[in-house]
């Protein structure tokens, strides 16, 4: 059986047990650069620092889940206590199906939102979030040679599970862009507070969702599960 290892992104000492295959990752608040990439400081210091003999490697956050269990399409939101019962069926499962997945295909990601309500992700971001750190954005990737698609009718949440090698090239890409794009993003034109306070995770997201269409992998797609009521 191959290692795999799913971590569940927390801001807070979690109480809720982990088991099998699923670890609790805490992030905290360290500093204010830091705290703008919110779920990302998870997967730059799993990159950084991987744990022994790790094979596969996956992330989610502590109120969106993949879900390994169902067949149901698309974002499902559900109460507290199916919430916790899917979880309490998680920490026991071996993760047999991930190993067989990526036998099969390169990355597990979970349904892409459609934003062709806007046009498309940039007709999005622009809207909703911040037109001069999309252009900022545009300029850094353009800047390091990256052919990506601007222009995508959707949005895939960077919670994935894939190998360990995909993950490695995924971060190096990722770095090499927000390192010149940090000291860049401003938020000062942000249309709400939640971008403004995670300016850098916002802009994240929106990358993986164009490196993933322009990386050639295989996918997985999965249904992702959501409660806002968890903690």
């Amino acid at each position: 059986m191959r290692q795999i290892d799913l971590f569940n992104i927390h801001y807070k000492p979690c109480a809720h047990p982990a088991g099998g295959i699923v670890s609790q990752y805490f992030v905290g608040t360290a500093d204010r650069l830091s705290s703008r990439f919110a779920d990302m400081r998870a997967l730059d210091s799993i990159w950084r620092h991987p744990f022994d003999n790790m094979d596969i490697i996956g992330f989610q956050g502590y109120r969106k889940h993949i879900n390994f269990r169902d067949d149901i399409k698309g974002w499902k939101e559900v109460p507290l206590w199916q919430f916790n019962e899917y979880q309490d069926w998680l920490y026991k499962w071996d993760g047999a199906l991930i190993a067989d997945l990526l036998m099969e295909h390169d990355i597990i990601v979970t349904d892409p939102f459609d934003v062709r309500f806007d046009g498309d992700i940039t007709d999005n971001f622009r809207r909703s979030r911040s037109p001069h750190d999309w252009t900022m954005l545009e300029h850094v990737v353009a800047q390091h040679g990256l052919k990506l698609d601007f222009h995508m009718p959707d949005v895939t949440s960077y919670f994935f599970v894939t190998t360990l090698p995909v993950f490695q090239s995924y971060m190096a890409t990722w770095w090499k862009v927000f390192r010149t794009l940090a000291p860049l993003v401003t938020a000062e034109d942000a249309h709400d507070a939640a971008y403004k306070a995670l300016p850098l995770a916002y802009l994240s997201e929106f990358f993986f969702s164009m490196w993933l269409e322009q990386s050639g992998l295989k996918k997985k797609i999965m249904p992702l599960m959501l409660c806002w009521d968890a903690r």
